[in-house]
């Protein structure tokens, strides 16, 4: 009998059951918390309609209407396939877009909650091979090419003009500047209310060139990114290697036929150190101990950064233990 590991990294959570439906708790940003109570939103994940390869996924909000409507790949995580809706809590439709496997491609557009059309945008699918997998990167990217204010006006033409982007609520402009060509281009300024930062930040064909920010009361700059997530010191594969060189199969659980999926959540702190793990999804208690102690085991990592400064940041990881008989 061979023990398997297999080690699925993510930046957004994953939760997985053995049943016809799976039931995932998250917050706006896509963290995965483990109660109704503490979320914002819950996903609903259940098996194909006859005839289908493809998996339901319906997500409501708290007060139990919907709010997005897709098709997913598989049945642990949402990887959008095709057409998927998102609605305004009051029922409007928010926005349509168009999935492949997982990455955006095509045509989408994005709506203001009183209906009129907000963004048109169009999504580009590149693929950068990696050498460690058969599988490339993909990832999509877009250009804007039309955007009106909330009463029709048009405010960008053939991908050029000025873009407002809202808060989450749609109650107050985050931050604007101007698009050429489909991209940002020039001077950006904004409130970041959720981080209580301001912020102002010059773009070149939609790279970010520079930005400084006043953030946690420092005046900080940055460039490329305006946020980054943690990193492992040799990238997310590196982790997965990492965790397959440490982990060991529990011998209570091999003798029992046990397998299952872990999910660990946990911090890396400003100063790069793994901090209060803990168990999100149990798999039983040889192989929660077990993940827990390989990733108690880590080394340090490169923090996450908001506007330059680093940051605390809270990772999650599902670590797939299996029994294979030769």
């Amino acid at each position: 009998m061979k023990s398997l590991l297999t080690v699925a990294l993510i930046i957004f959570p994953i939760f997985c059951f053995a049943q016809a439906q799976n039931v995932f708790f998250l917050k706006n940003d896509g963290t995965l918390v483990v109660s109704k109570d503490s979320a914002d939103y819950i996903r609903v994940i259940s098996e194909p309609d006859k005839g289908s390869e493809l998996f339901n996924v319906v997500e409501y909000y708290k007060s139990g209407k919907r709010k997005a409507v897709g098709k997913s790949v598989v049945m642990n995580s949402a990887s959008f396939d095709g057409v998927k809706l998102t609605f305004f809590e009051n029922g409007r439709r928010k926005s349509t877009e168009t999935f492949d496997k997982g990455v955006l491609t095509g045509e989408s557009d994005d709506y203001f909650p009183n209906g009129k059309l907000y963004l048109h945008k169009k999504h580009i699918i590149t693929e950068t091979p990696q050498p460690e997998t058969k599988w490339p990167l993909r990832k999509s990217e877009f250009t804007i090419t039309d955007g009106y204010d909330s009463t029709g006006v048009k405010q960008i033409t053939d991908g050029n003009g000025i873009l407002k982007i809202y808060n989450i609520s749609f109650t107050a402009v985050a931050e604007e500047g101007s698009v050429k060509n489909g991209k940002r281009e020039g001077e950006w300024s904004g409130k970041d209310e959720v981080n209580n930062a301001t912020f102002k930040e010059t773009y070149s064909n939609g790279e970010l060139v520079a930005g400084s920010a006043n953030f946690n009361g420092i005046t900080s700059t940055y460039t490329k990114n305006r946020f980054t997530n943690p990193e492992f010191r040799d990238g997310y594969m590196g982790f997965g290697r990492f965790l397959g060189r440490t982990v060991r199969y529990p011998a209570d659980a091999r003798e029992q036929n046990k397998t299952g999926i872990v999910i660990s959540g946990f911090t890396i702190t400003k100063a790069g150190d793994v901090a209060d793990i803990e168990v999100i999804f149990s798999a039983g208690k040889s192989l929660d101990d077990e993940a827990v102690r390989s990733i108690k085991m880590s080394p340090k990592w490169k923090p996450a950064t908001k506007y330059g400064q680093q940051v605390s940041a809270k990772y999650n990881v599902p670590l797939t233990f299996d029994l294979q008989i030769n």
